[in-house]
């Protein structure tokens, strides 16, 4: 998948997602409510769209972005034990990786694009292109699963093995413009 040229995060959302990453991050029990209500605008509601292992995803409203594409902000948050699922360090690795990535000489890129990050600072947040989860896929939509892991295995590849053989799943590939791409790509591989 290519990067959208077209984007870029309009003049005070910089500093809005830094700020509610900064929430999310250290009031682990009162963040979803809070952002969804910070991210929702008079043209749009935000939501959850998923979590995982270290960060939580929230669709961003059109007003926080040029491109007329759909956005979603990955906020990271604290967990106890593992390093490797910290939210900071996946959306950190996922910034790297993309930056690595992004002009494949030999094959399609199956990566979702990272299109701004906080990385330079500190990984508090990440965005991407939103995409229909896997698992949403209707009848007509869903490829089959020789193409489901033809997508898998050319992101093993692609990465050199330097993910954690769990990422390449069914629940981290997304559709975008009917192309299927690994949208969770944080998990390096603890090696």
């Amino acid at each position: 998948m290519n990067q959208d040229k077209s984007f870029s995060l309009t003049s005070n959302w910089k500093r809005i997602l830094t700020a509610l990453s900064e929430f999310h991050f250290n009031e682990p029990d009162n963040h979803i409510k809070h952002t969804i209500n910070v991210l929702s605008t008079p043209s749009a509601d935000s939501e959850l769209v998923g979590t995982g292992g270290g960060r939580y995803v929230y669709k961003l409203p059109p007003e926080s972005h040029t491109s007329n594409n759909p956005y979603v902000v990955k906020f990271a948050v604290p967990t106890d034990g593992d390093r490797y699922l910290h939210g900071k360090a996946q959306n950190n690795v996922e910034a790297h990786l993309w930056e690595e990535h992004k002009n494949p000489t030999d094959q399609e890129n199956v990566l979702v694009p990272v299109s701004a990050n906080q990385t330079t600072v500190d990984g508090s947040w990440l965005i991407m292109p939103k995409g229909t989860p896997f698992i949403e896929l209707n009848d007509e939509e869903t490829p089959s699963k020789q193409k489901v892991n033809e997508i898998l295995d050319k992101a093993h590849s692609q990465l050199n093995n330097r993910l954690d053989p769990t990422e390449f799943k069914e629940q981290n590939l997304v559709l975008i413009n009917n192309t299927l791409c690994l949208c969770d790509y944080g998990y390096e591989n603890p090696l």
